[in-house]
């Protein structure tokens, strides 16, 4: 299920003034990855694409989806004339993309406002090529997001991150293993899809 109404009400005020620390995480993020120039990227609820910024950085063919129509459309300007951005409105729960297109699937700051969670983990999976990676991270602790959407007023049965063990038993049945994850300082979950 897609957030469209939420997030193209939000999107004329949504900014994300990352402190140096919070750049550095993201930095991080990427270099986990293992970014290598043309690889193909999906950043699923890209937003406005401000981290797929970075990414174009590092020389991916990055494709940006969202729901948000009009934070898509902040994407398109940023964007405008580079070859290596696709941006696609669709619901992460239900792509248009190839079996195995990506070499990389990246969630962030975004993870807690996909629903159902395990539709769409096993969607992402379905995009990316065996031994790709899935990357679910936000600027903040677990504790700390799911804090803020409450006090936002989410509903917060379904805008929530799930713990560690929630997260690694969903993505154990869409076919992933080698799991890193932490949830201090900043929620960092890593799986390599094994299947």
């Amino acid at each position: 299920m897609c957030n469209r109404k939420i997030f193209n009400a939000l999107a004329g005020g949504y900014s994300n003034n990352w402190t140096a620390g919070e750049i550095a995480h993201i930095k991080k993020i990427i270099a986990a990855a293992r970014i290598k120039k043309g690889m193909r990227v999906l950043d699923a609820g890209s937003g406005k694409g401000d981290f797929a910024s970075f990414l174009v950085k590092k020389g991916a063919r990055v494709t940006l989806a969202d729901c948000s129509e009009k934070m898509l459309s902040y994407a398109r300007r940023r964007f405008r004339g580079k070859k290596n951005v696709k941006i696609r409105r669709c619901d992460v729960a239900k792509t248009p993309f190839k079996n195995g297109e990506f070499g990389v699937v990246f969630c962030f700051n975004c993870f807690p406002h996909f629903y159902p969670k395990e539709t769409a983990v096993v969607e992402l999976a379905r995009t990316l090529k065996k031994g790709g990676i899935l990357l679910i991270a936000h600027t903040a602790s677990r504790k700390a997001v799911n804090s803020f959407h409450k006090k936002c007023g989410f509903d917060t049965c379904t805008h929530y991150l799930p713990g560690l063990k929630v997260m690694k038993a969903m993505v154990k049945k869409a076919g992933f293993s080698a799991v890193r994850a932490s949830e201090k300082p900043y929620y960092f979950f890593y799986a390599k899809k094994t299947k």
